[in-house]
């Protein structure tokens, strides 16, 4: 059967801001895509943007896996499922100290069967970065992916990003589509 993608919202930032909430989602989609082209505004070389579903910020109650590498030949796991702030995010969002003020990450974040009644939203999200690093010449660009569950029975209506730290820089974007499975 083929998807069916249909655009709902773009929301793209004419100044710096703290996070991009899209509420009110419809619940007439079987998946929902996020495509994010975004930049920080800290001064540390590479931010990840934390994701918040249904305005729950209770740690345990997401449960993420992440890899990558990048081109120092360095490949990475980790499995998050305690701690403090939101585990789930996307790495390699280049920081205000990138070399480019035109390099922007690509991300998508993809939540399987979002408005169910099951237990388990799986997320799975992919991205990178063509320049995280100071230095273009001598930095490190990164390629990431991650999978993970939020553990709730309600359906996503509302679903928030935000920078690790600082803000995101003007012009970062996020566009969000419905999938029919038709």
């Amino acid at each position: 059967m083929a998807n069916t993608y249909v655009l709902i919202t773009t929301n793209t930032l004419g100044s710096a801001a703290a996070d991009i909430t899209f509420s009110s989602i419809p619940q007439t989609y079987d998946d929902l895509l996020f495509k994010v082209s975004a930049r920080g505004t800290a001064s540390s070389p590479s931010r990840a943007i934390r994701i918040e579903l249904n305005g729950n910020t209770t740690y345990s109650n997401y449960t993420m896996i992440m890899g990558g590498a990048n081109d120092n030949n360095t490949i990475f796991a980790d499995k998050f499922t305690s701690g403090t702030g939101l585990p789930f995010y996307a790495y390699g969002t280049p920081a205000a100290t990138a070399t480019s003020a035109n390099s922007f990450s690509t991300h998508e974040v993809y939540i399987a069967k979002y408005s169910n009644g099951s237990n388990k939203k799986m997320i799975v999200v992919n991205g990178g970065a063509e320049s995280a690093q100071v230095n273009f010449s001598g930095g490190t660009r990164y390629a990431t992916w991650a999978g993970g569950e939020f553990d709730s029975t309600s359906a996503i209506t509302s679903v928030k990003f935000n920078p690790d730290s600082g803000n995101f820089a003007t012009y970062t974007s996020i566009s969000l589509y419905g999938i029919k499975n038709s």
